[in-house]
C-alpha cells in the first residue's frame, strides 16, 4: 500500500475522532438542558400539587429513566465512538460526510476506499492497475484537510437550550430554595409521608402546654397567614373535634377533666399541623377521710366513726379526730376557725390529735404539692347542737270544688325530736272549750312534715256556724321540760245552701261569659287567618310583616286554647257544686257527666300536638307553602273548636235550666212536706202560737226562695236558642202564697185550727204544683227526645242518600275523559252534593246543641268532608280549564271524592250508634225505669271487647271478599265473560272495599279514642302497646281505598285481632283489680283542683321520701335531707 493511501486513512481517522468529539459537546449541552428542564418540570408539579406516594414514585422513576436515556444517547454513545468501543462510524460513512462537505472531493474519497477494497479481494494480474489508480487518487486527495469539515463552533446554537433552564434553576435556588429542596426531597424519599405545608401557621398562645390532673385546660390558638381557614378541627385520639372560633384568627378548645397526657394536632381542610402534646401534672388529692367522734359522757351515746362526710353535727363538747388518706400531697393543713394546724406527713395516711369542739365551726383541709401554688381547699361545717324551741308552720288549701274540706300541709322542726302534736278547735259560740285531736308523728324525727284533712261535715255544725282552730306541737326536752309552739288561730264555717247556690250561679255565669268570649275570639281568629291566607296567595314569599302577623295569630290561638283549659277546670268545679246541690237526681248527674265529657274533649291531644308543631315551624325559617298549610290547619281546627264551644254553651245553658227547674221542684217538695207537718202540729196544738208563727214565717220565706228559683229557671229557658214550652204557674203560686199568708194571720190571732186548714190547703196546692211541674218536665224531655230521634233519622237518611250520590259521581268522574265536555255538569252535581251536605251539617249542628250523646268526632268528620269537598271542586275546576291538565288532577279529584265518601260513611256509622242509644234511652224512660243507668266505661262502643268484635266482623267480611275475588277471577277465565260484566263486578267490589275501608277507619278512630283514654288515666305503657295495631289499621285502610286485598292484608288483620285480644285481657285484668280494690273500700273517687292535686301528690311524695331516710340517721343529716326535700318541692 502506498504512503499516500495510509496518510489518507489517517486523516479520515482524525475526522472521525473530531466528529465524535463534536457529538459529545452537542450531547453534553442538550443532555444538561433536557435533564435540568425535566427536573424543573418534576419539581414544579410536586411543589404545586403535593402529590401522594404513588405519583411521587412515578415522577421519580420517570425522571431517572429519562435522564439515563438522555445520557446514554447524548453522552455515552459519542464517548464510546471516541474510545472505539462498540459500533462506530466507518471510513466509508466518514467519506460520505467529507464528500458532502468538500465539493472537490465529492465521491473521489469513497471511490478510492472502494478501489482499495477491491484490490484486497482480487488477486489477478489487473491488481496493479487498481493500485495505480488508488495511488493517483490518494495523491490528489492528500492536500485536503478532512478534519476542517467539522467545526466545534457550530455547537453555539445549542447554548439557547442550555442556558435558560440553568438560569431558571439558579433563580429558583436563590429566591425560593425550599421549592427546589423540599420538592426534590419529597420525590427522592417517595416512600415517606409528607404533610402539605398550609398557607398559614398555627401559633399556640398558651405559655405552657401543661395542666393539673382532673382540671380543664383551655387551649388558645392563633392562625397566621395570608389565608385563614373558616373552621379548624383538633384531632385527639384519632377523633376530630371542632375548635371554637373567637374571631377571624383566634380559636380555642376546652379540654375537659384532663386525666392523662394528650397528643393532638390541628386539621383545616386538607392541611394538618405537627403533633403537639399536653402534659398533665399531678394534683394533690384527698382520697378519703374519716372523723372519729367521742360524744360527751352525759349523752350516753356510743362513739361514732363517720367516713367521707365532711359536714357533720355533734353535741357541744364532743372530741373529734381526723384520719386522712392522701395522694401526691407534700403538705397538709387542717384549719379550724382560721387556726391552722400542720399535720405531719410520714405516709399517705395522716392523723390529727383529738380536738374539742364547743361551738359551731368551719374547718378546711388544704393539701399542697410542688406543682400547685393555690391548691383546692375542702371546706366543711361542724354544727354544734343545742336544745331549741320547736317550730311549726302550716299551709292551708281550700278546695274550690268542696268548700267543706280544708287541707293542711304542716312542717315541724326541733333539734332532738317531739313528744306530741294536736289539732284544736272550738265553736265561736264557746271559745273556752277546745276539742283536741291527736296527730300521729315520728317522735325521734327532728324535721318532718304532716298532713291533715279537716272535714267540716264531720264536726256536726249547723249551716253557717263558724269555728276557730289551730295546731300545737311539743318537743321532748327532758331537762327544761316540754316546750310548745302554736300556729295562729284561723276560722272556718259550714256554708249554707244559699251560699252554695250563689257560688254555683256565679261560677256558671263566668263559664257562659268565658265561652261566649272564646267563641268570639275563635271567630276573630278565623277571619284573620282567612284574610292572611288570601293575602299570601298573591305573594311569592313571606315578608317580615307576614311573619309577625302569623306570630300574633299563633299567640291569639294559644291564648284561646289556654282559656279553654281554664273553662274545663271551671266546668269541673261547677259539676262538683251541682253534685252537692242535686245529690239524689241521677238523671241530672248523668247529664252533667255527659256535659263534662264534652268540655274535656274541647282540648284534644291532636290540638296540643298541632300547637307544638306550629310553634316549631315558627321558630324555623317558614316558607309560604308551610304558612298556608299552617293557616289551613289552624282555621279548620278553630272552626271545629268554635262549633264545639257553641254547642257546649247551648248544652250548658240547657243543663243550667234543667238544674234550676229540678232544684225548684225539689225545693217545693221539701216545702210541701214541712208545710204538711206544720199543719198537723197546728191542729194538734203541740207548739205555742209564737213557735208556730215563727215556723210559718220561715216557710213563707222558703216559698219566696222557691219562686225566685223558678223565675231563674224561666230566665235560663229564655236564654236557649230554642226555649222549652213552659206552663204558666202564676195562679198556683198566688193561691199557695195567699193560703200561707192567711195561715200566718190566723196564727197571729191564735186560731190554730183555722191556720191548720190554710196550711193544709197550701200543702195540697204545693203538691199539685209539684206534680204539674214534674209532668211538664217529663213532657218536655219526651217531646225533645222524640224530636231529636226524628231529626236524627232524617239526617241519617239524607247522609246515606248523599253517600250513594257521591259514590255514583265518583265512578262517573273515573270513567270521564279529561277532554270530555260534560265536566261542567259533573261540577254542578258536586256542588249540589256540597249544598246537601251543608244542609245536613246545619241540621246536625242544631241537633248536637240539644243532644249531648252526639260525639264531638262528628264535627271533625264534617270538617274533613268540607276540606276534601273544596279540594275536589278545585281539582275538577282545574280539569275544566282550557289548556293542558295532568292526570294527577283527575286522580286527586277521585281520591278526595273517595275520602268524602269515607267520612260520610263514618258519620253515618257514628250517628247510627247515637240513634240506637237515644232509642234505648227512650224505651227505658217509657217502660218506667226512669233515666238511663250510668253506662259502664267501654259499653257504649269504646271498650276493647266491642272494638275487638267489630274488627273480627270486618276480618270475616274481608275473607269473604277475597274468596269472591278469587272465584270471580276463575269464572271469568273459564266462561270468558264480557267486559261490561267484569266492569259491573269490579264496581261492586270497589264499593264493598270502600265500605270496608270506612269501617276500618271507624274502628281505628275508636281505638285511638280508647288509647287517649289510657293516656289520660296514666297508663302510658298500655297506650304505647296499641301504636303498632293503629299503624297496621292505617295500612289496611290505604290498601282497601286502593282496591288492594292480598293474603298479606288478611294476615295483618289476624295479627290485629290477636293484639286486640291481648289488650282485652289486660283490660279485664285491670277491671278485676279495680273490683278487688273497690271491695276494700267503696268511697267514690273525687275530682280535685290542680292545687289540691298538687297537695295530695306532695303528701304521697313526702311519705315516700320519709321511707327513704334511715331511722338511725343523725339529727344534722336528717335536717339536711329534709331541707333538700323542701327545696325540691318548691
Amino acid at each position: 500500500m502506498s504512503k499516500n493511501y495510509h496518510l489518507l486513512i489517517k486523516k479520515i481517522e482524525i475526522f472521525i475522532r473530531k466528529y465524535y468529539k463534536n457529538q459529545l459537546i452537542k450531547g453534553f449541552l442538550l443532555s444538561v438542558a433536557l435533564i435540568v428542564s425535566f427536573f424543573l418540570l418534576v419539581v414544579a408539579i410536586e411543589y404545586n400539587l403535593h402529590l401522594g406516594k404513588e405519583f411521587r414514585v412515578f415522577l421519580f422513576y420517570s425522571y431517572i429513566i429519562s435522564g439515563l436515556l438522555i445520557i446514554v444517547f447524548y453522552i455515552l454513545k459519542p464517548l464510546a465512538g471516541l474510545l472505539r468501543l462498540g459500533k462506530r462510524l466507518t471510513n466509508s460513512e466518514a467519506a460520505k460526510i467529507i464528500g458532502t462537505h468538500f465539493p472537490s472531493v465529492s465521491d473521489k474519497l469513497l471511490n478510492t476506499l472502494q478501489l482499495y477494497s477491491n484490490t484486497e479481494k482480487d488477486n489477478n494480474s489487473d491488481v496493479w492497475l487498481l493500485e495505480a489508480a488508488i495511488e493517483q487518487k490518494s495523491e490528489t486527495l492528500s492536500p485536503i484537510p478532512f478534519h476542517s469539515a467539522i467545526s466545534f463552533s457550530i455547537n453555539k446554537r445549542y447554548l439557547k437550550y442550555f442556558f435558560p433552564p440553568i438560569i431558571i434553576l439558579l433563580i429558583a435556588s436563590l429566591y425560593s430554595p425550599q421549592a427546589i429542596t423540599e420538592s426534590s426531597n419529597r420525590i427522592i424519599h417517595y416512600d415517606m409521608d409528607y404533610l402539605e405545608k398550609p398557607p398559614f401557621e398555627y401559633e399556640i398562645l398558651n405559655t405552657k402546654l401543661e395542666c393539673l390532673q382532673s382540671s380543664d385546660f383551655k387551649l388558645k390558638v392563633k392562625i397566621n397567614g395570608e389565608t385563614i381557614p373558616e373552621e379548624v378541627f383538633i384531632v385527639i385520639d384519632n377523633y376530630p373535634f371542632r375548635v371554637k372560633k373567637e374571631n377571624s384568627v383566634n380559636f380555642e378548645y376546652l379540654f375537659k377533666t384532663v386525666l392523662n397526657n394528650k397528643s393532638f394536632f390541628f386539621k383545616a381542610g386538607k392541611f394538618s399541623s405537627p403533633i403537639y402534646k399536653l402534659k398533665v401534672t399531678p394534683r394533690p388529692k384527698i382520697i378519703s377521710f374519716s372523723v372519729a367522734i367521742n360524744y360527751p359522757n352525759y349523752l350516753h351515746r356510743k362513739n361514732e366513726l363517720i367516713k367521707n362526710a365532711g359536714d357533720f353535727s355533734i353535741p357541744e363538747g364532743s372530741r373529734v379526730k381526723w384520719k386522712i388518706i392522701t395522694k401526691d400531697v407534700d403538705n397538709l393543713v387542717l384549719n379550724i376557725n382560721n387556726s391552722p394546724i400542720d399535720l405531719n406527713i410520714e405516709s399517705k395516711i395522716i392523723e390529727s390529735k383529738n380536738i374539742t369542739i364547743k361551738e359551731n365551726s368551719i374547718y378546711k383541709l388544704i393539701p399542697n404539692n410542688n406543682y400547685i401554688i393555690n391548691p383546692d381547699t375542702l371546706i366543711y361545717n361542724i354544727d354544734v347542737i343545742k336544745d331549741q324551741y320547736p317550730n311549726i308552720s302550716i299551709i292551708e288549701y281550700r278546695d274550690s270544688t268542696d268548700n267543706k274540706r280544708i287541707y293542711f300541709q304542716g312542717s315541724i322542726n326541733d333539734d332532738y325530736g317531739f313528744s306530741k302534736l294536736h289539732f284544736k278547735w272550738s265553736k265561736i259560740s264557746n271559745t273556752d272549750k277546745f276539742n283536741e285531736e291527736i296527730i300521729e308523728i315520728t317522735k325521734n324525727d327532728n324535721h318532718q312534715k304532716f298532713f291533715y284533712l279537716l272535714n267540716i261535715d264531720s264536726l256536726k255544725l249547723a249551716e253557717g256556724e263558724k269555728i276557730n282552730y289551730f295546731f300545737e306541737v311539743w318537743d321532748n326536752d327532758g331537762i327544761n321540760g316540754h316546750k310548745s309552739a302554736k300556729t295562729i288561730i284561723n276560722s272556718a264555717k259550714k256554708p249554707s245552701f244559699s251560699e252554695l247556690d250563689s257560688t254555683r250561679n256565679e261560677l256558671n255565669t263566668n263559664i257562659k261569659k268565658q265561652l261566649e268570649k272564646s267563641i268570639k275570639e275563635a271567630q276573630e281568629i278565623n277571619k284573620k287567618a282567612e284574610k292572611l291566607n288570601k293575602k299570601l296567595i298573591s305573594k311569592k314569599q313571606l315578608d317580615w310583616q307576614d311573619k309577625e302577623q302569623l306570630k300574633d295569630l299563633l299567640k291569639q290561638y294559644n291564648k284561646t286554647l289556654k282559656n279553654i283549659e281554664d273553662l274545663q277546670q271551671k266546668q269541673k268545679q261547677s259539676q262538683e257544686k251541682n253534685k252537692e246541690l242535686s245529690k239524689e237526681d241521677e238523671r241530672l248527674m248523668e247529664k252533667q257527666k255527659q256535659l263534662q265529657e264534652l268540655f274535656d274533649k274541647l282540648m284534644t291531644p291532636e290540638m296540643k300536638e298541632m300547637m307544638e308543631e306550629l310553634q316549631k315551624m315558627m321558630q324555623e325559617e317558614i316558607k309560604k307553602e308551610d304558612a298556608q298549610e299552617m293557616l289551613e290547619k289552624m282555621e279548620m281546627n278553630n272552626k271545629d273548636l268554635e262549633k264545639q264551644m257553641d254547642r257546649d254553651l247551648e248544652l250548658f245553658k240547657q243543663m243550667e235550666f234543667d238544674q234550676k227547674l229540678q232544684e225548684a221542684i225539689t225545693q217545693l217538695d221539701s216545702l210541701n212536706s214541712k208545710q204538711e207537718k206544720l199543719s198537723k202540729q197546728s191542729k194538734e196544738k203541740q207548739l205555742s202560737k209564737e213557735e208556730l208563727q215563727k215556723k210559718q214565717e220561715e216557710l213563707n220565706k222558703k216559698f219566696e226562695e222557691f219562686k225566685k228559683k223558678l223565675e231563674d229557671a224561666e230566665k235560663a229557658n229564655k236564654e236557649l236558642e230554642k226555649p222549652n214550652s213552659l206552663d204558666n204557674t202564676k195562679k198556683e203560686q198566688e193561691k199557695i202564697k195567699e193560703d200561707m199568708q192567711k195561715s200566718s194571720e190566723e196564727l197571729s190571732k191564735g186560731k190554730k185550727n183555722a191556720a191548720s186548714k190554710m196550711q193544709k190547703s197550701a200543702a195540697e196546692s204545693m203538691q199539685k204544683l209539684s206534680e204539674k211541674l214534674k209532668d211538664m218536665q217529663a213532657a218536655m224531655e219526651e217531646e225533645t227526645n222524640e224530636e231529636n230521634i226524628e231529626d236524627l233519622r232524617n239526617i241519617l237518611s239524607n247522609l246515606i242518600e248523599t253517600s250513594f250520590a257521591q259514590e255514583g259521581l265518583m265512578n262517573e268522574v273515573k270513567k270521564t275523559s279529561k277532554s270530555d265536555p260534560k265536566y261542567p255538569n259533573l261540577i254542578r252535581k258536586q256542588k249540589n252534593i256540597r249544598s246537601d251536605l251543608q244542609m245536613i251539617e246545619d241540621s246536625l249542628l242544631a241537633l248536637s246543641k240539644r243532644q249531648p250523646s252526639i260525639s264531638p268526632m262528628v264535627n271533625k268528620e264534617i270538617s274533613r268532608i268540607n276540606l276534601n269537598m273544596n279540594k275536589t271542586l278545585d281539582a275538577l275546576l282545574s280539569i275544566n280549564t282550557i289548556g293542558y291538565t295532568s292526570k294527577k288532577q283527575k286522580d286527586l279529584a277521585v281520591g278526595k271524592q273517595q275520602q268524602i265518601m269515607t267520612s260520610v260513611n263514618n258519620l253515618a256509622l257514628m250517628l247510627s250508634d247515637a240513634l240506637e242509644q237515644m232509642q234505648k234511652q227512650q224505651q227505658q224512660a217509657k217502660s218506667g225505669k226512669g233515666s238511663c243507668k250510668k253506662p259502664k266505661p267501654g259499653k257504649s262502643g269504646g271498650s276493647m271487647k266491642s272494638i275487638k268484635q267489630m274488627q273480627q266482623a270486618l276480618n270475616k267480611k274481608l275473607k269473604e271478599m277475597q274468596k269472591q275475588m278469587k272465584e270471580g277471577k276463575k269464572k271469568g277465565q273459564k266462561k270468558g265473560k264480557g267486559k261490561q260484566g267484569n266492569k259491573n263486578g269490579g264496581e261492586k267490589m270497589s264499593e264493598e272495599m270502600a265500605r270496608a275501608a270506612a269501617e276500618q277507619e271507624m274502628i281505628r278512630r275508636k281505638l285511638q279514642e280508647y288509647q287517649n283514654g289510657l293516656k289520660k288515666a296514666g297508663k302510658g305503657k298500655r297506650a304505647s302497646d296499641l301504636n303498632k295495631t293503629i299503624k297496621d289499621m292505617e295500612q289496611n285502610e290505604t290498601e282497601l281505598v286502593n282496591n288492594i286485598l292480598l293474603s298479606e292484608s288478611i294476615k295483618r288483620q289476624e295479627e290485629i285481632v290477636t293484639r286486640l285480644l291481648e289488650a282485652e285481657k289486660a283490660e279485664r285484668q285491670q277491671k278485676e283489680d279495680e273490683k278487688r280494690e273497690s271491695e276494700a273500700g267503696k268511697d267514690k273517687k273525687r275530682e280535685f283542683t290542680p292545687e289540691i292535686e298538687k297537695f295530695l301528690k306532695q303528701q304521697n311524695k313526702e311519705v315516700e321520701l320519709l321511707k327513704t331516710i334511715p331511722p338511725n340517721m343523725k339529727p344534722f343529716y336528717k335536717n339536711k335531707v329534709n331541707i333538700y326535700f323542701e327545696e325540691l318541692n318548691k
